[in-house]
């Protein structure tokens, strides 16, 4: 499976749109995006990439959730320098929520809120093709 996220940059915050398979899924939010190498924890969308995704427990959430990362080890992702971690796909309205995770929704306004969490159905989804022996790839890139 192939999920793609097509963003498009805000001062404050990242909109996109989520592709599952080339199929339009829904609307991601995200942290505001950075020049290559400037991070800010918890502030930060991660860096455009082509990311593997899998299922772990989040210590934080308490219940098994969606990681994106590139470093098998520790599911961290490293970029232009920078490393982030803990790096999720959950619910949530607005930057608020974010905690420099990807958030994906039914509904967005393109100006920094969603709402009709996709987590339990994209979680779903993914469990189902990684439980099948198949991989799945986060790929993030500007909207054209």
């Amino acid at each position: 499976m192939i999920i793609n996220s097509l963003r498009t940059y805000g001062k404050t915050h990242t909109d996109s749109r989520v592709f599952l398979n080339g199929e339009h899924f829904g609307y991601g939010l995200e942290d505001a995006g950075r020049p290559h190498g400037v991070k800010i924890a918890g502030e930060t969308a991660i860096p455009e990439g082509t990311y593997n995704v899998s299922i772990s427990y989040s210590p934080a959430f308490e219940r098994e959730m969606i990681v994106i990362y590139n470093i098998d080890d520790d599911h961290s992702i490293e970029r232009h320098g920078v490393r982030f971690t803990g790096i999720r796909a959950h619910g949530g309205n607005n930057i608020a929520h974010t905690a420099g995770c990807l958030m994906v929704a039914r509904n967005t306004d393109n100006a920094g809120k969603i709402w009709g969490s996709l987590e339990t159905e994209l979680f779903q989804r993914v469990k189902e093709v990684l439980d099948g022996g198949s991989p799945v790839l986060w790929v993030i890139s500007e909207d054209a």
